[in-house]
């Protein structure tokens, strides 16, 4: 799995050195990892307790983008409906693959919602739309 390499590589930025490219789509997870081995007296021998505090987290993000993607779009919708739109992320086998592990790929899905719960809510409101609020 891909998750040791975040984990190594937030090892390496709290010790101080270089993540690598910071073209890779990973470099905010790298960060992140960082962030919470910092927390860690010898992160090493606790791995098991860093890796589920980064499961956690992921969790999270993926609940709380779901439920403000219900809250804003059941302005115009019923949560009900809201709630239909989301069951072919749900259904898709992958998801619930990354949401067991940690890296980029288990962010794009919660992100993603994010984004577009904004998105619909900027094109729902008459009067939000213009140039200077789309760029």
């Amino acid at each position: 799995d891909i998750q040791e390499d975040y984990f190594y590589r937030g090892l390496l930025i709290a010790n101080g050195y270089e993540p690598g490219s910071l073209m890779d789509p990973g470099v905010i997870q790298y960060y992140f990892s960082a962030l919470t081995v910092f927390f860690f007296k010898n992160p090493i021998l606790q791995a098991a307790s860093v890796f589920l505090i980064l499961y956690s987290c992921t969790a999270v993000l993926a609940f709380t983008s779901f439920i403000g993607y219900c809250r804003s779009v059941s302005k115009s919708i019923p949560t009900e409906y809201a709630l239909l739109t989301l069951l072919p992320i749900l259904a898709w086998p992958s998801f619930w693959y990354y949401i067991t592990c940690y890296g980029s790929d288990s962010w794009v899905i919660p992100l993603s919602i994010i984004l577009i719960s904004v998105y619909l809510k900027t094109i729902s409101n008459k009067h939000a739309i213009s140039v200077p609020s789309l760029l």
